[in-house]
Order: C-alpha cells, then structure tokens, then sequence
C-alpha cells in the first residue's frame, strides 16, 4: 500500500491525539504503532520521499521520523535512530520556507528535530526559530507557545551543559559522567522520556515539570554574569568582606564549630561568608553552573565548603546528614512550588536541638507592579498555577539582553509559617521590618546605609520578614506529651 502522508496529519492533530503528543501513554504508543510502524520503515526506506515536494508531506515527514519512533520505539535506541533523518529532513523545508506554509500551530514539529539533536548549532537553530515561532502567537495561543518556547531553552542549556542528553545514556548503554549523575539525580529524573530533562519537583504533572525547567534554565543562565556583576562585588569578597546582612548575622550569632546546611545557596557566595565566620557549610542549589562556580570559588579562596547540586525536594536522595543549623535567604521560596514539602526537608535534615532561620522578602512585596509602584498587579493568594511573567535581564544585570519565561509560587507568611510547625518545628520568632537590606527591586529607595523602603510607601510596607524556628529535642518532645 502506498504511504499516504494526509494519513498521518490527519491522526496527528486530530484533537484526541494532541492532548497525547508528549505523554507517556501505552495505548497511545500501541495505537501509533499498529497505525504507522509500516509508514516508519517505508520512510526510512525512501518510499515516502515524494512527500518532500510539498510543505505538507515535508511536515508528514518529520512526524514519521521524528514524533513516531518515540511512540514505537519507547524506551529502545531505537527511539532515537531515526533523528539524524528527520533533522536532514526539517532542515531541507526549512531552508525551503516550507515551515511556514503550514498552520501556525504545526509549524513548530518542524523545529523539534532540531531540538532533539545532541549537538549545540543545532539547539541554537532551534531555539531561534522557536523565539519567533512562539512571537506569532495570539493571546489564547501564547501560554501554550511558551511553554514550547521553555523546552526548547532546556533543550539547549541541557547541551550546553552536556554536550548530549543525560537521560539517553542509560537507554544507548553511555557511562554518564559525575556531573551527569548529579543532574540525573534530581527529582524523580525519567530517563528515555520523550523530552530528555529531568522530572522536577517530584511531580508527574508534565506542565509543573515545565514550569520547574524553565526557571532552572533561568538560573543556569545567571550563575555566570552574576558572578562577574557588581552588584554581587566579588571583587570586595575577595579580599575579605561577607556577603551577609547585618539581619541574619545578628540573628545567628556566633556560628563557629557548627554545622550549617544552606538551601538555594546560588554560586555560594553566602555560603562562604559563613565559612569565614568558622561554620561548617554544605551549599545546596539546583543549578549546576552556579555549583561548579562555588566549588571553584572555594578552592580559590581556600575556605572549605562543600557543595551539592540537588533541587531542594530530592536532596533526601543524595544527603544524609543533620544540621545545627539550616538557613536560606532573599528570594528563594516564590520559586518553590510545594511549601509543605520544602518544610519537611527543613525539618529532615535539622538535627534535635538545632535551628532553622530564614529571611526572605515579604511575600506581600511581590503584588506590586514591578514598572508602576503604585500599582498591585500580582496575587498575594496562591491559585492553582503559577504567576508567568517575562524576566528581562536580571536583578543583578539590569541590561543583560535576555528575557526568559519565569514561574513563580505566591506563599502566604501563614501558609510558610504553618507548614514549619506543621513539619515539626517550633516558632521562635517571627520578625517583619518595613526595609530591605538589598537594593534589587526596581520600585525601592534608600532610607538609610543598607536599607530600602518601598518608593512610594515608604515606611508602611513590610519588605523582608525573618522566622526562626527550632527543632525539639526529644527531651522537650517528651516532656511536652506528660
């Protein structure tokens, strides 16, 4: 029988099939094989190449080779066999001008050859055309345009990073490397997945794991310029001087001899800070780049650390110690989608007796308008998604020319506070102060040396809070139940 390619476009996007393109779902996979496991090989075998001479059949083409073996092929090298074909292919109608004579919507299938290539020219082609791909989009498509956008930026840092895709290795009998097997070992990784990353934050929820991708991308790409920015002053840290506040330094006092874990740490600039003052610190952040920066800034330094690239939801995987004390700071929990959860690997690796202390910016700081002061925009409530917004440059590097997708998690002070208790902690204290002691929101103002109120509320908005908790020790436990 000859292969008919309006066959394929026809069950490729009908609606039944789209709300399955990129899960894994065995009936699905069955239902591919049984209706297009011939039209595979009779591709590969050049029995579809009539189907280059016009942009449908090219786009019935990349399907064939590119979409069908991970269906088919699940889980085998053979789901990757045929990728050097199907680039050859979309990059030939490319060329042509034959992806944009197609719908909007099935233009982008002509991109993710390119993006499933282990090889960088090949993810910066396609992460160019998908920028202006998803450019095009109109407002009910531009959430969905976004988050194909966000892939293929992972995509890319994943081959930046790697030079090929980690999750393969396993699947096409590759040792992976040590930073590999760190990357691996995020949470809940799913190795030979049809998009290659690792399964962030623990969740089976494919657009979560999105949401979590994209901002680990963000992050990966500010480890680098934050390093070398003023506003981190490395130069000042070289030569001694702490990065730390004065809010957390009085608040913890001495720390020498002390076991600290610092969760979200970046490229460990506070971490080392620590260090100076004699604490024995483990620096956590899910960002291999800005790990590979701190464990370097070590050595150059010569102030011990150690440090570990783990999101924070698996570091149970791959850290058993306890703490004296466990700390994170500014900026850290709106990138975090289950509080709970957060709270309980606090309490996990607190030991009895130690503390937890946190300081961070008020979570009602985060409804005004970034651009009009005046203005709140954002919920302080959380809902069942995330507030989207485009980062432009970055706190640290205002004219950075980059804009990146981010997702960030509103936590009410209650909800932070209750899943702490709830996680076994006991409330020392809580402390809200109507300053920040860091100048990185575009609507603040100085009101004294290492202080910023609110520009057009100065005074009358909380700004940063503190909490600091302890763990029971079993003693106190016991004595608590007579």
């Amino acid at each position: 029988m000859q292969p008919d390619h309006r066959r394929v476009l026809e069950f490729w996007f009908d609606d039944r099939a789209r709300a399955r393109w990129f899960a894994a779902d065995a009936d699905f996979d069955d239902e591919v094989r049984n209706s297009f496991g011939d039209t595979l090989e009779q591709a590969l075998s050049g029995a579809c190449d009539a189907w280059l001479e016009h942009p449908d059949g090219c786009l019935a083409l990349v399907i064939t080779l590119d979409q069908v073996p991970r269906n088919v092929h699940r889980d085998s090298p053979r789901a990757y066999a045929y990728d050097d074909r199907a680039r050859a292919v979309a990059e030939r109608a490319i060329a042509a001008g034959m992806d944009r004579q197609v719908a909007w919507d099935r233009r982008v299938f002509f991109y993710l050859p390119l993006q499933h290539a282990e090889a960088l020219e090949a993810q910066r082609r396609s992460l160019e055309l998908t920028r202006a791909w998803a450019g095009e989009s109109d407002d009910d498509s531009r959430p969905w345009a976004r988050e194909h956008l966000a892939w293929a930026e992972h995509h890319h840092d994943v081959i930046a990073r790697f030079g090929r895709f980690p999750h393969r290795n396993a699947i096409l009998g590759r040792a992976s490397s040590a930073p590999e097997q760190a990357f691996l070992a995020q949470p809940a990784t799913s190795p030979g997945t049809d998009t290659d990353v690792a399964t962030p934050a623990g969740s089976a929820d494919p657009t979560l794991r999105r949401y979590v991708q994209a901002n680990h991308s963000l992050w990966d790409g500010r480890a680098k310029p934050h390093f070398g920015s003023e506003f981190y002053g490395m130069e000042g840290f070289r030569r001694g001087a702490s990065s730390l506040t004065h809010i957390e330094e009085e608040a913890l006092g001495e720390v020498a001899g002390k076991s600290m874990l610092h969760l979200q740490c970046h490229f460990g600039q506070d971490s080392l800070s620590w260090a100076r003052k004699g604490a024995v610190v483990t620096g956590v952040d899910f960002s291999e780049q800005a790990i590979t920066i701190a464990r370097s800034l070590s050595d150059e330094l010569e102030i011990p650390a150690r440090f570990l690239c783990s999101d924070v939801y698996a570091l149970p995987d791959v850290l058993d110690d306890r703490f004296d004390i466990v700390f994170t700071s500014y900026g850290v929990i709106k990138w975090l989608p289950d509080i709970a959860a957060w709270a309980r690997v606090v309490s996990r690796f607190l030991a009895p007796g130690g503390t937890f202390f946190m300081v961070e910016f008020h979570p009602f700081l985060y409804v005004f308008d970034y651009e009009r002061a005046e203005r709140i925009t954002y919920p302080y409530f959380p809902s069942s998604t995330p507030i989207a917004y485009d980062e432009v440059g970055s706190y640290a590097e205002p004219g950075l020319d980059t804009v990146h997708r981010a997702y960030a998690w509103p936590h009410t002070l209650g909800d932070i506070v209750t899943s702490l208790v709830t996680a076994g902690l006991r409330l020392e204290s809580l402390v809200e102060y109507p300053y920040s002691a860091i100048d990185c929101f575009p609507f603040v103002t100085p009101d004294a040396p290492g202080r910023y109120v609110h520009a057009t509320h100065p005074g009358k908005v909380p700004m940063t809070y503190s909490i600091r908790a302890g763990k029971p020790s079993h003693r106190w436990r016991a004595r608590s139940r007579s």
